[in-house]
């Protein structure tokens, strides 16, 4: 597993870092090509030749190696009016892990600010904050930070065998570990014990930790765990799982790219295993 730290502290007067930062470009969640090396992240300079689409202002994503990170959204069309390419971060995650995890979050910080732009509670226009990440009503006070949604992803072991499934999505051919949203006071645990249930219809018995992923698909924080299978015949979740099964590493199917958690769990065990 990679292995860094990016500084996430809140940047005061963002806009006076502008000149030496480094820019990504985001439209409709996807990122616009606008430099040349790399390709999907430009400088100040370059920022320019999108400012007549501009959505606000540029967001302090964080830093990294003594760089700082800046996302810019534009409006829906500009990279087609402008004949550039554009991509999907799940298709950056194949090339770079790291670059994955700094623009996830500036992924999830633009999409936080264009949802919020009234408020929840009385209806008023938000102003963003200058101290930290947060929108603020200026007529009832309320604040409304970045949302992350927490979720389980269990990997359901057996000996030397992992419990693998292909959901029901359309086209969908990877097998992959279980997972789903931790409920309203629920605890990791339970939600464990009830998205294995009832997705596969087998009970899990003690569980441990692996590691975590933000995926900002829109904005899930993927907690990763190794769940001992109990007992239970397996019987997929109708319209949910098309076909779960117990695999060992002879038998593999095809599996989620090494960069997700759900990768990761599968090559660790086995790995492990070996």
């Amino acid at each position: 597993m990679q292995h860094y730290s990016f500084s996430l502290d809140y940047l005061p007067d963002a806009h006076r870092h502008y000149a030496n930062g480094i820019f990504c470009v985001f439209e409709d969640n996807n990122l616009v090509e606008c430099g040349a090396e790399p390709t999907f992240l430009s400088d100040f300079d370059q920022l320019s030749d999108f400012e007549a689409a501009h959505i606000q202002a540029p967001i302090y994503i964080g830093g990294f190696e003594g760089k700082l990170y800046f996302a810019q959204e534009v409006e829906s069309g500009t990279s087609e009016r402008r004949g550039l390419a554009n991509k999907t971060l799940r298709d950056l995650g194949h090339e770079d892990e790291i670059l994955f995890a700094l623009l996830s979050r500036g992924l999830q910080l633009v999409n936080w600010r264009r949802n919020h732009k009234y408020c929840g509670g009385c209806a008023s226009e938000m102003v963003e904050s200058s101290t930290e990440y947060a929108m603020r009503c200026p007529s009832c006070s309320l604040s409304f930070y970045p949302k992350i949604m927490p979720c389980i992803m269990a990997l359901v072991t057996k000996g030397d065998q992992c419990l693998l499934a292909k959901h029901s999505r359309r086209g969908a051919t990877v097998y992959t570990a279980l997972a789903g949203f931790i409920e309203a006071g629920e605890s990791v645990e339970h939600a464990i014990q009830r998205e294995v249930f009832e997705e596969v219809g087998v009970k899990t018995g003690e569980i441990s930790y692996f590691s975590s992923q933000a995926w900002p698909f829109p904005g899930q924080l993927m907690l990763g765990f190794y769940a001992e299978y109990l007992e239970g015949e397996i019987v997929p979740e109708e319209g949910e799982i098309e076909d779960a099964q117990w695999f060992d590493g002879t038998d593999l199917p095809e599996i989620p790219a090494p960069f997700t958690l759900s990768g990761k769990l599968v090559r660790a065990f086995f790995d492990k295993k070996s």
